[in-house]
């Protein structure tokens, strides 16, 4: 998980340096945000909540400029990202005791069972937002004048 951590980030930051077409904010929110799932190398509880909490709150030092820029789909997006990491950040911080010292052994299958319950698919949120602009496309007709009898 922490190796493919840091390819990701990797991969982040070279578009955030190559491509001048990419979002600054945004692509450093998300090098920031990656940085979550960085937590194996902590070896305490104390230690693993302290690093949480200073990764979750660099999520917000970009994460707000991308706010400040008031489009609505950067704060859509922002929000979304903030969703996850906060996600994250809960999930580890609730566990953090226990979480440093797993030693591997255990129910894989129930591990992935207990993952899989929570995650919900591309094409389900997809649906959702699809649901959500009909709604948002239905307009109010004028009323209709009727005629005075001649």
């Amino acid at each position: 998980m922490a190796k493919l951590a840091g390819e990701t980030w990797a991969q982040v930051d070279e578009v955030k340096r190559k491509d001048f077409k990419a979002p600054p904010y945004h692509m450093q929110t998300i090098i920031d945000g990656i940085n979550l799932f960085g937590w194996m190398g902590v070896n305490s509880g104390d230690e693993l909540k302290d690093f949480m909490k200073e990764m979750y709150d660099a999520v917000f030092f970009y994460g707000n400029k991308v706010l400040n820029l008031n489009k609505e789909p950067d704060s859509k997006w922002f929000n979304a990202y903030k969703s996850l990491c906060e996600a994250q950040f809960n999930f580890i911080t609730k566990r953090k005791d226990s979480i440093t010292k797993w030693t591997g052994s255990g129910d894989g299958a129930g591990a992935q069972a207990s993952f899989l319950s929570g995650v919900v698919t591309v094409a389900e949120v997809k649906q959702s937002e699809t649901v959500e602009s009909k709604k948002e496309e239905v307009k109010v007709a004028a009323p209709v004048k009727k005629a005075t009898p001649v």
